[in-house]
């Protein structure tokens, strides 16, 4: 399951958020239970909600990377996670 097949843009500005959300969501009903990042970088506005047994795989160390939005950690008194395994894709 490719995340740029769902949307990701990987520029690092672009907010991939809804495409990644999207390729777990469908990674989690397929017998590979995988996303694939190709080389780029992720932006990120909103939590990313992992299934249990879904894998998130990039090229290579530093090649492929998720990172925060800008403004994703300005939310005054909350800690909120870039990525978080859940039981279930609508958690």
């Amino acid at each position: 399951m490719n995340v740029i097949d769902h949307g990701a843009v990987g520029d690092g500005t672009h907010d991939d958020s809804v495409a990644l959300q999207r390729a777990v969501a469908v990674a989690s009903g397929t017998p590979a239970k995988t996303v694939f990042l190709p080389r780029g970088v992720y932006a990120i506005g909103t939590t990313i909600n992992v299934t249990d047994g879904v894998s998130l795989v990039g090229v290579a160390k530093h090649l492929s990377r998720i990172v925060a939005a800008p403004g994703f950690y300005q939310r005054a008194g909350q800690v909120t996670p870039l990525v978080q395994v859940v039981n279930d894709a609508n958690a």
